[in-house]
């Protein structure tokens, strides 16, 4: 038999304790659960402390000039200069819910949380259970996305627009091959 994953396999050497461990081992990668968890409590410990900071300039006039806005409004101002729509209608909902710092940035910090998953699950596929592991804690502990996922702008947003285009052009692409 084959082995997948070279370390598991050194680990298995072991006799039957080994053995169980290498199959414990290969169902937590195979398996999409346990590593998709470990990545959602990976992506929220690095964006949720800095959820509460005080809100940065661009985010006070994107508040005032926007999210606070009507909806109507909003969908308006559609070409104007800090303007994600989307994200504007969201934040805009979730701040009449709450209006406070937190409230604001939660759309933000679902589409982080969300891309590291999205990313997770589309390399899975692709590339395998391993390296979509990797890739996807690589984006959850990123500096740039941690901090996209803790503003209130729609940059996060953007990120997993971008995963999930990828990731349906490249579903299509194959469909169409086979």
């Amino acid at each position: 038999e084959a082995c997948w994953d070279r370390g598991l396999c050194r680990l298995g050497e072991t006799g039957l304790v080994g053995m169980k461990m290498r199959l414990v081992l290969a169902w937590f990668v195979r398996s999409p659960w346990p590593p998709g968890v470990l990545l959602l409590v990976l992506a929220l410990a690095v964006r949720v402390p800095r959820l509460s900071d005080q809100l940065e300039p661009d985010e006070a006039k994107t508040l005032d000039q926007h999210i606070q806005q009507s909806p109507w409004i909003i969908v308006q101002q559609f070409g104007t200069a800090r303007n994600h729509p989307l994200y504007s209608l969201l934040a805009h909902f979730f701040w009449r819910v709450r209006p406070t710092v937190v409230a604001i940035r939660l759309p933000a910090l679902f589409a982080g949380v969300a891309a590291v998953l999205a990313l997770w699950f589309w390399l899975r596929r692709l590339t395998g259970p391993v390296p979509a592991a990797w890739a996807a804690a690589a984006l959850a502990i990123s500096p740039p996305q941690a901090l996209y996922s803790a503003r209130a702008r729609g940059y996060s947003m953007l990120v997993l627009g971008a995963i999930v285009t990828s990731w349906l052009l490249l579903r299509r692409d194959r469909k169409s091959v086979v």
